[in-house]
């Protein structure tokens, strides 16, 4: 019977219609898989026990780069099976993708596994490594953190957090080897670094102070030439809040004009003002601009920056202030000599511009015997001045910003006086007769 049963089976698949075969189904336990030409040698595919129902589905196509190593891939929400590449490298390397089928290694990018350690490199134009991230709220995190939790030493020992070492050799003329470049922009305040806890050396490897530089640095100039008015409250020269520490003033000015304060000030700035017009600035105390913007002179009296002289100031954070520092090259003597013609009673001297002033008077007799004569203020505390007559006649001294040795100071032909002003007076130190 079953032999039978057989040749019908099989006169039936010889006789009958052709069949396409698309699927298959077939319902068992396991399927085992033996080496037919080694028997023994099998591969069981059986369900997971802890699955109640699953599919398996392959690929319908092979990998097309037949050059990769590719492994199955299970896809968990449909249990779909993909092509993944598996890496091709040596020890050490750190794989990446080259396309969307295909991952790769390089020698350029390693990982030491014993010390913990990335290594990149590159010999191409633009930077070996890249860090890029878009921050975004008020209080967006940090894009990069090197953080050392904890360093003990018995001495002797030192651990470096970053280190920038950027050599080589290069040819022709205008080569730039640049170690590190920080451009910072866009924001309302830009902070291109923070150094907190520790002392910051340049071209010296043991820095003892904060900022310790063995050579030499510049502030650059900021050359203002727009115009000023008689008076000028709150300058700003440079129109960044005075960002520039060193202000050369070229404005063409056909007097002395006054500057009352400056914009910018913050605790500890340097501010250098070089007076290059042909006409005297007066730098008038506390009055004018913005309390915080103003300036002490220290003597509660107005500072005279004379063409050719300079001024420097330091910002006080503790009095809102800009304080003198410095004044020269000349500020103090060097003023130069003036021969001065009086045409009559009550001229004024000028003493802010000279040390030494010669006077000639009218070949006339004057009332009460002498041309009374009043000097200037002085630019500031410590200037000399000697004024000496020419004659014909006397000259006489009077005002309230002058104290002399006796109730009157006369000067008769050749005759000189030595002054110094104190701030507020002209003192006499020394008379010569002749």
């Amino acid at each position: 019977m079953r032999n039978n049963l057989t040749s019908l089976v099989a006169l039936v698949l010889l006789c009958g219609p052709a069949v396409a075969q698309d699927t298959s189904v077939e319902t068992f336990n396991a399927i085992r898989l033996e080496n037919s030409s080694n028997p023994g040698q099998y591969v069981t595919l059986q369900a997971p026990s802890a699955l109640t129902g699953y599919s398996l589905t392959f690929p319908a196509t092979g990998p097309s780069n037949t050059s990769q190593r590719w492994a199955f891939s299970l896809n968990g929400s449909n249990n779909a099976l993909s092509w993944y590449p598996t890496p091709l490298g040596s020890s050490g390397q750190v794989a990446y993708f080259s396309g969307s089928e295909s991952v790769v290694s390089s020698s350029n990018l390693t990982w030491d596994q014993t010390n913990r350690r990335l290594g990149v490199a590159s010999d191409i134009t633009g930077p070996a490594l890249r860090i890029t991230k878009t921050l975004t709220g008020a209080s967006a995190p940090d894009t990069l953190i090197a953080l050392n939790e904890s360093f003990a030493s018995s001495g002797g020992q030192s651990a470096t957090m970053l280190s920038i070492t950027a050599t080589g050799t290069s040819a022709g003329n205008g080569t730039t080897l640049l170690g590190l470049n920080v451009n910072v922009s866009g924001s309302d305040t830009n902070r291109a670094a923070i150094f907190s806890g520790g002392f910051v050396g340049v071209n010296t490897d043991y820095p003892k102070v904060y900022l310790d530089v063995d050579g030499d640095f510049a502030m650059r100039e900021h050359n203002y030439t727009s115009n000023l008015s008689t008076t000028n409250h709150n300058v700003d020269f440079d129109g960044s809040n005075n960002k520039h520490s060193f202000i050369r003033i070229g404005s063409s000015l056909s007097g002395e004009v006054n500057v009352t304060g400056f914009k910018g000030g913050y605790s500890g700035k340097l501010l250098i003002l070089y007076n290059a017009t042909g006409h005297p600035i007066r730098i008038n105390h506390d009055i004018g601009s913005d309390s915080v913007n103003r300036v002490k002179s220290g003597v509660s009296s107005d500072l005279l920056l004379l063409p050719g002289n300079s001024y420097q100031f330091i910002y006080s954070g503790t009095e809102k202030r800009w304080i003198v520092a410095f004044s020269g090259p000349g500020e103090l003597e060097n003023l130069g000599n003036k021969t001065v013609n009086i045409g009559g009673q009550n001229e004024t001297l000028p003493s802010s511009l000279a040390s030494y002033i010669q006077v000639k008077t009218p070949n006339v007799n004057p009332a009460g015997g002498t041309y009374l004569t009043y000097l200037a203020d002085g630019t500031t505390p410590g200037q000399l001045l000697v004024v000496q007559c020419l004659g014909p006649k006397s000259i006489s001294f009077g005002g309230t910003n002058i104290t002399t040795q006796t109730s009157a100071l006369n000067l008769s032909t050749g005759g000189s006086v030595i002054l110094v002003w104190n701030g507020s007076k002209w003192v006499q130190v020394g008379e010569a007769s002749q």
